[in-house]
């Protein structure tokens, strides 16, 4: 019954939780694939708060005689549990009816919502703080095309995108990490395609630079090393003939 595997599953997730990172096996799916999905979390959001607005009764019950069998209230605030856990199996039953795509989307939304929502804790977990940050980015930009304020600021949407992406650039040019680093540079290809459009935000700066090695870097890095590789081989080849002699 999915009642019972989604009970399970969030009782197995509270009672390992301090060894989900980085032992926890789900952990690979996200090093290799969640960042490119973060895009989908501001559509998941609204998905999530639709299909657990209301419940019957009998995700409540079941969940509440579950969890007090399973586990203990001296170690963990069952009342919050079960509100969780009710959450969860709405949404998860929800997500069972969508095409299998939508599917692996919600289940990775699902995992984030889990240790960042369920756990009421500070993220600090490098890969967990980057999944962060794409999804406010994404959230601002939907906020922002949608029209809807920022702290009574319309424009303030804008402004969030542009500080928070600002702070990673530097580190993305070194080659640091950089799954999250693409994930970037394609959230700064739709933000800038968007700004294209007119708006009435004319002091919001209107593009973003590349988080990776700029082109210009490129170009004029490029000529100096293939000189240099030119120089080294005739050098090389003068040695080898000139011994042959």
């Amino acid at each position: 019954m999915i009642y019972e595997f989604c009970v399970t599953s969030v009782v197995i997730f509270y009672r390992t939780k301090s060894r989900l990172v980085p032992n926890f096996p789900f952990n690979f799916i996200i090093l290799n694939n969640m960042y490119k999905y973060v895009k989908c979390f501001p559509e998941y959001d609204s998905y999530f708060v639709e299909a657990t607005k209301e419940d019957n009764g009998s995700f409540k019950g079941y969940c509440s005689s579950h969890i007090t069998n399973d586990l203990t209230s001296s170690t963990y605030n069952s009342d919050h549990l079960i509100v969780s856990c009710v959450s969860f199996v709405q949404f998860l039953t929800s997500l069972s009816k969508k095409p299998s795509n939508d599917e692996v989307h919600g289940y990775l939304y699902l995992y984030y919502w889990l240790y960042h929502a369920v756990l009421i804790k500070n993220i600090t977990n490098d890969v967990f703080l980057n999944i962060q940050t794409l999804a406010v980015l994404y959230e601002n930009l939907k906020k922002f095309k949608n029209k809807e304020f920022c702290n009574n600021d319309k424009c303030k949407c804008s402004h969030n995108i542009v500080n928070l992406y600002t702070k990673y650039i530097d580190d993305c040019r070194k080659g640091v990490n950089t799954e999250f680093c693409n994930e970037l540079d394609n959230f700064r290809n739709m933000y800038n395609k968007h700004m294209e459009k007119p708006n009435e935000c004319d002091e919001v700066q209107k593009i973003l630079p590349s988080a990776r090695i700029t082109d210009n870097t490129l170009i004029i890095i490029t000529p100096f090393v293939i000189a240099f590789v030119l120089s080294c081989g005739l050098f090389i080849s003068y040695k080898v003939n000139k011994n042959s002699i």
